[in-house]
């Protein structure tokens, strides 16, 4: 039972710090390029409008 919460905790790890690190990425090439932070937060939308097209 013990083995099974170990691997059950290093998945969520996992899955935590993998989103993070590209959602941090995304955030950090944008900030970088100039865009203010309201642009960075509605960037995500353009991405789901266009996606739809």
């Amino acid at each position: 039972m013990l083995r099974i919460k170990k691997q059950i905790i290093k998945l969520y790890t996992s899955s935590a710090l993998g989103s993070l690190s590209l959602t941090g990425a995304w955030v950090a090439i944008l900030a970088a390029r100039g865009y203010s932070l309201a642009e960075i937060g509605l960037s995500p939308l353009a991405g789901i409008v266009f996606t739809w097209w």
